[in-house]
Order: C-alpha cells, then structure tokens, then sequence
C-alpha cells in the first residue's frame, strides 16, 4: 500500500514536472508569509524560511489544540502543533500537498 502511494505521488510529481512543484511551494509560502504577516502573527524562523512549511507562535491565550481542531474541523485544513520544547507554543502550516 505505502509503495502504490509513493508510485502515485511519484506520477503526480512527473506530470506537474519537479521545477514547476518547487515554484508552486515557493508561490504556496510567499502567499503563507503574507498572510501571517497580515494577521500580525510571529513567525518561528522569518530569516530562514522553509518551502516546506512555515512555524507560527500561536498567541497567548489561545489554546493551540483548540485552534488546530477548529481548523481542521470548521475550516477544513490541517495545521500540525508543535513538538518537543515547542508543544503548546507553535503551529506548522505545511506549504506543500505531498508528504
């Protein structure tokens, strides 16, 4: 099953052609950036920014949990929270559709 996956990915990736998928990631991050900026949200890493994905300190008082379920549940997006030292401080927007 994993490796039907990977092959369908793999064919997803030929026919968009690989630079076109690293200039949609790099569109997908800029528009990222800037909404986060608009919402005067700060950034984990502004001076080293990730295609991949972009780390969001979740603001005091609200709880990330909460805010990832309402995402993924009323929004219909999916946020990741943080790990390690960062749970409970972050959230990752990921900037890419294959993983």
């Amino acid at each position: 099953m994993l490796l039907e996956k990977v092959r369908v990915v793999l064919n997803d990736i030929k026919e968009e052609e690989l630079e076109n998928v690293h200039r949609r990631h790099e569109r997908l991050t800029r528009a990222t950036h800037a909404a986060v900026k608009a919402m005067r949200l700060k950034q984990v890493a502004p001076d080293s920014p990730a295609n991949s994905a972009t780390g969001v300190f979740v603001p005091e008082g609200i709880d990330d949990g909460k805010l990832v379920k309402f995402i993924r549940d009323d929004m219909g997006a999916t946020l990741a929270g943080g790990q390690d030292h960062w749970k409970g401080k972050v959230v990752r927007i990921a900037h890419t559709w294959v993983i």
